[in-house]
Order: structure tokens, then C-alpha cells, then sequence
């Protein structure tokens, strides 16, 4: 079989690899669909801290099932599935307590060798909770159910309520995704925040009420005043960006919940932050990573019955030889989600 290797910084390579055994507790998928994450892009481009080349990146996967291990129950040869790429123990400290993505083990069973892959071994502990049937989605939408997994918890980690005023700071992939999201379950007015036009006319479209740049007009001011004064009930952080963190705070009405869900770089900790605005103002500063396999369930059937559609996001379908170029594209904002066809699917 063939898979795309991350060797370093700019530096791919198809190389061919065996087909995966399949244990007695475990699957082999046939990867059909697998999208580029702003993971992958940050590895292949920059690298990353916890990722050692060689390795096969890939994380948003669907695909066919080929071969079904003898103990696995409810999944059958030709089954079409979405696969995560992690799952809780359900047994350690946190997960104990309901915090699954702080699992002690969260990373200790992963899909072999990865979703840039014409096959991958999904281990037992991801078969159980975080592989599911796709019978209604279309396959290139389900690729994207752990982003749209990952964006669900991060509504439940801020609280959100249908009737809320939401601002969101970033309006690509993940932006986006939580504004049809918020847009889907009732939000009252959702303000969008990016310094690209392209992206922002994209919020318009998908439901966005306000539309703001930061470099044309006082985004903190205006969502103020778009809020009768008093700020957004729910601030999404969806940038690695510091200005909007900044921003976010202070676009927040008292008591309100900011939630950071986008990554920062290493200096981050160098940020600071008005801490009085916190405190006096009561903001809920919360994070958001990962998802739990509710989370997966939940963007699962959301995608399967038609409760959100996220084909406007994917802008560009492609081979695998070709996802060098995709990343480029990325980086220019030439392109949103970019989903990578690795064998024949409906």
C-alpha cells in the first residue's frame, strides 16, 4: 500500500508500506477520505515537538471496513466507518472524573500508520468508543466528523445556550464550523472576527450576522454596541493569534465565557493578559481541547442526519501526491478544508 511519510520540515515522500495486520480486537479500514488538519499543516511545515519524522500524519478518516478481527462485534466487512484518532482509557484519574481528553492514556493506542494511508489498523480501545457507521453522510463530510467532534465540545466547555450573543475570533476551518454550529442550535446574533475578506464573505454566507476586521474598524467597540453595550455572552477563540485573545477578553460582557479552543505557539506563556478584567468582570477563561467519543457520537449524527452540512468549508478535493502543493494553498488562505481521496468511495 502507498503512504505519504513526513520526513521534516517541507520534506514528503510516497513510499510504499505493507498492509496492516489485523489483530482478534481490532479493524482494518480502507481509508477512503482523509483531511488535512492545521496540525499537519503545522508539522510538515514547521514541525512539531511531539511528532518524529519518519511518521504517516493523517487524523480525520473515513473509510471501508476489510477485515473485521474475531472478537470485534457490530462491524462487518464493507461497513463504511469514521474512525478517531484517539480514544480514552475510561480507567486512569481523569477519565474517573469525566475529564477524557486530560486521559492518562489518551495517545497510548493510535490508528497505524496513519490517515495519509491506503490502510490503517484501528486498535481496540478505538473500535469500542470512537469508530462509527456512515450510511447517510456523504464520505468527504464525514471525513471531517473529529473537527466537527472537537468544535462541539469546545460549545459545551463555554457553556453556550441557544438565545446567546456569539463572537468568534477566526473564521477558517474551525471558525466557521463553530459559527454553523451556534447558527444550527440558536445562537441570537453571531459576530465574526478575521483580517481576511475572503474568509469573512464566507462567514456571510454561512449565517454570520456581523462581520468584523480588526484593521478596518474597533472590533471590542462594535460588538459592544452590536450587544445593546454589554459584550458577547460566548467568546470563541478560534485564532493562535495573541492580539485576539486580548481582544476576546475584552469583547466579553461581564460574567460572559471565553473559550481559547485554538492552540498557541511555545511563547504563549510570555502573553499577558489583564487579569483585573478577569477578575472584576467575572469572565470564565476557559480551554478546549480534543473531543470525547460523546463529542464523536454527537458530530456523527449530526453529519448523518443532515443537521449540518460542512461541504462549504472543503474547498479542494485531491491525491495524495498533491497535498505539498494543498498545504501551500493553505498557508496563502487559498484554500479552507482540503480533503485528500485515497481510494474510491461514494
Amino acid at each position: 500500500m502507498k503512504a505519504l511519510v513526513y520526513l521534516g520540515p517541507m520534506n514528503v515522500k510516497i513510499v510504499d508500506f505493507e498492509i496492516p495486520s489485523c489483530g482478534s480486537d481490532e479493524l482494518l479500514v480502507r481509508v477512503i477520505y482523509s483531511a488535512i488538519c492545521a496540525t499537519d499543516v503545522k508539522t510538515i511545515t514547521k514541525g512539531h515537538a511531539l511528532i518524529k519524522p519518519p511518521a504517516v500524519l493523517g487524523h480525520e478518516v473515513v473509510g471501508e471496513v476489510v477485515k473485521v478481527g474475531e472478537n470485534v462485534t457490530g462491524f462487518s466487512e464493507g461497513d463504511k466507518v469514521v474512525v478517531g484518532p484517539y480514544a480514552p482509557c475510561g480507567y486512569c484519574f481523569y477519565c474517573r472524573r469525566g475529564l477524557y481528553t486530560c486521559c492518562e492514556n489518551l495517545f497510548s493506542e493510535a490508528v497505524y500508520p496513519g490517515g495519509f494511508s491506503e490502510f490503517i489498523r484501528v486498535p481496540p480501545r478505538i473500535v469500542k468508543s470512537c469508530t462509527l457507521k456512515v450510511s447517510r453522510a456523504r464520505l468527504e463530510e464525514a471525513a471531517l466528523t473529529e473537527p466537527l467532534a472537537c468544535c462541539i465540545k469546545g460549545l459545551r466547555a463555554s457553556g453556550f445556550s441557544p438565545g446567546d450573543n456569539v463572537a468568534i475570533f477566526g473564521a477558517g476551518p474551525i471558525g466557521l464550523t463553530h459559527l454553523m454550529l451556534v447558527r444550527r442550535l440558536g445562537a441570537r446574533k453571531v459576530m465574526v472576527v478575521d483580517i481576511d475578506a475572503n474568509r469573512l464573505e464566507m462567514a456571510k454566507k454561512l449565517g454570520a450576522n456581523v462581520v468584523l476586521n480588526p484593521r478596518e474598524e474597533d472590533v471590542e467597540d462594535r460588538i459592544k454596541n452590536e450587544t445593546d453595550g454589554r459584550g458577547a455572552d460566548i467568546v470563541l477563540t478560534d485564532t493562535p493569534a495573541f492580539e485576539a485573545v486580548k481582544s476576546s477578553i475584552n469583547s466579553a460582557r461581564k460574567g460572559a465565557t471565553v473559550c481559547l479552543f485554538a492552540g498557541f505557539s511555545p511563547s504563549a506563556h510570555e502573553y499577558a493578559v489583564d487579569l483585573n478584567a478577569i477578575h472584576y468582570r467575572e469572565i470564565n477563561l476557559v480551554g478546549s481541547f480534543g473531543y470525547t467519543p460523546q463529542d464523536f457520537y454527537l458530530a456523527n449524527q449530526m453529519l448523518e442526519n443532515g443537521i449540518i452540512q460542512l461541504s462549504p468549508i472543503i474547498t479542494h478535493i485531491i491525491g495524495l501526491e498533491e497535498v505539498l502543493e494543498a498545504i501551500k494553498l493553505i498557508q496563502r488562505h487559498e484554500a479552507l478544508k482540503v480533503v485528500v481521496k485515497m481510494g474510491e468511495g461514494k
